[in-house]
């Protein structure tokens, strides 16, 4: 799974890795923001109806840049050739200075990775996620 490698810029030292995703725009779909946030945060354009069904979905709390954020999170998951290319210059320069690297991770490689996630659980999103791109 592709996964983003950044920091909080109030705690620079505090390494984690998550997912592509933000918020949705007023009045818009779900799939049509994760589309937008898949190009804007790695240049890769998708094909709206690629998402299908969401595979997961959960609360999660927590503070970024001295906000604190409530979401309810939606996770799509779709197969892309191998060797993609990943681009962080959509990003917004906030993001495009506390994101220093991505990666094609196993939910067993985030376990083993000495940085934390944002999420205890996102390693069994990982699973759903790859348990559904295997069915498509």
């Amino acid at each position: 799974m592709l996964l983003l490698h950044g920091w909080d810029p109030r705690r620079p030292l505090d390494r984690f890795w998550f997912t592509i995703g933000g918020a949705a725009e007023h009045g818009e779909e779900l799939r049509a923001a994760g589309v937008r946030e898949m190009q804007e945060e790695v240049g890769i354009t998708l094909d709206e109806e690629l998402l299908g069904e969401p595979i997961h979905t959960a609360f999660i709390e927590f503070t970024w840049a001295g906000m604190h954020f409530v979401q309810d999170q939606t996770f799509y998951a779709v197969a892309l050739p191998g060797g993609v290319p990943v681009s962080f210059d959509g990003m917004g320069w906030l993001e495009r200075s506390t994101v220093d690297k991505h990666a094609w991770l196993t939910p067993e490689e985030l376990q083993a990775q000495e940085f934390g996630r944002t999420d205890p659980r996102l390693p069994d999103v990982m699973r759903l996620a790859v348990a559904a791109v295997r069915g498509q």
